[in-house]
């Protein structure tokens, strides 16, 4: 079942606090709910670098493609929304929930992401490289060909997430929860968590065993 996103301003759950991003998030909505989903133009996508989006509620929104690079996030709701292919460098989502929504392709690198709620997401493609997501619950997620590349997921649920191609190369995963995670990934891992611990390899893959996630393969590419 093909999942409807809202396109107007009736559909805004809480408009953020600040009257600049409130503003901004009008006329991107009144742009978009005169065009098809079809046909959608560079023109009507959401444009809000550096945005102050705190206090809002955008869960269920079509928000396909939005710039939000370097914008604050913090404890927003965005659930069950379209932010399929958006551009989250550098931004903050701290605290911020985003269970169930579409994350495929976002390009979050750097992203500020503690303890953020990715709980069941797509991430399919998403590359969040260097970010801090410390505490982040990304359980039952899809993070197939997604890239961590030296990322801080200390203490983050990946409990019963899907993995393929999943490159966590020199991320760090100390006191991380993997219980039942399957799926391929490219090491190797700081499994450390005040100080270095590099696994890669068949003793990367015994951690992932020992910690209920025996199903979890490992791939190390040529250095």
């Amino acid at each position: 079942m093909t999942r409807t996103y809202g396109r107007s301003r009736e559909n805004v759950v809480r408009w953020p606090d600040d009257v600049t991003a409130r503003h901004i998030l009008e006329e991107y909505l009144d742009k978009l709910s005169t065009e098809s989903a079809s046909s959608l133009s560079v023109d009507s996508l959401l444009a809000a670098d550096g945005t102050q989006l705190t206090g809002a509620d955008l869960s269920g929104l079509h928000l396909q493609e939005a710039s939000l690079n370097e914008s604050n996030l913090r404890g927003v709701h965005i659930t069950e929304a379209d932010l399929y292919q958006a551009w989250l460098m550098s931004a903050d989502i701290s605290y911020a929930d985003l269970t169930h929504t579409d994350l495929r392709k976002v390009q979050a690198r750097g992203c500020k992401a503690e303890y953020a709620v990715l709980r069941e997401s797509q991430l399919q493609g998403a590359v969040f490289e260097g970010a801090d997501l410390k505490g982040a619950d990304l359980s039952e997620a899809n993070l197939i060909d997604a890239t961590f590349t030296g990322s801080d997921l200390r203490g983050a649920n990946l409990s019963r997430c899907r993995f393929n191609w999943t490159d966590l190369s020199d991320s760090r995963l100390g006191d991380c929860l993997v219980t039942e995670a399957v799926g391929m990934i490219l090491g190797p891992i700081d499994i450390g968590t005040n100080t270095p611990h590099v696994l890669g390899g068949a003793e990367l893959k015994s951690w992932f065993a020992a910690h209920d996630a025996p199903n979890v393969e490992i791939y190390l590419p040529p250095r």
